[in-house]
């Protein structure tokens, strides 16, 4: 048979917003801000590629209610306990993941590619390909470690930090994915390792 020709590659972000948006479910397309979404999406790819969160740059929304604990004891220092309910707050992300994991996802990553990389560029941050710098996010993301036991958290001015200073001293990207719960680390590393196994592959 002969070889299906590949689709065209965007020439507007515009373009790409539009494919993207029809791709996606309608949670996942809630989560996605248009406004420069080529440009952040690759800075935040960067920054998880050296283990960092990008707070201000975000191509997407912040996860939706608050971050549920539990106090656990008040003296000297009270202490909480991260409850599993959090995890419910990242179903869409890990619904995008698995989107992002599609043919659909593939396709359409491949169709981006220039733009991605042509944004890449602009930023003037190193050497590597945008492609090179996405397997190295994944890379950062499923060495993150793997925490059964229940979180314990303190917070000594306003925002929470974990009690065991080993966990603390984690790069925010692995925080995050204690963060998600357990059963969520877990099927964000399946998705990520079929996910590299795919982007390995294609050829940039």
């Amino acid at each position: 048979a002969p070889a299906v020709p590949k689709k065209e590659v965007f020439t507007t972000s515009q373009d790409l917003w539009g494919a993207l948006q029809a791709s996606v479910t309608s949670s996942v397309a809630g989560l996605l801000i248009p406004d420069e979404f080529v440009r952040k999406f690759t800075i935040t790819v960067y920054g998880l590629s050296e283990g960092r969160l990008v707070a201000q740059s975000r191509p997407y929304k912040s996860p939706e209610g608050l971050f549920a604990v539990a106090k656990l004891a008040d003296a000297p220092q009270a202490q909480f306990k991260l409850l599993p309910q959090n995890a419910d707050r990242y179903a869409p992300y890990l619904e995008g993941l698995i989107w992002a994991n599609s043919d659909a996802g593939i396709a359409l990553y491949e169709r981006a590619y220039p733009q991605l990389q042509a944004a890449f560029e602009e930023l003037g941050i190193g050497k590597r390909s945008f492609h090179q710098v996405s397997i190295m996010a994944i890379d950062n993301l499923l060495a993150a470690p793997e925490v059964s036991a229940d979180l314990v958290l303190e917070q000594p001015k306003t925002r929470y930090t974990y009690l065991d200073a080993e966990i603390e001293k984690l790069p925010a990207a692995h925080k995050l994915m204690l963060r998600i719960g357990a059963k969520n680390n877990l099927a964000v590393k399946q998705q990520l390792r079929q996910l590299r196994q795919r982007l390995v592959a294609i050829k940039h």
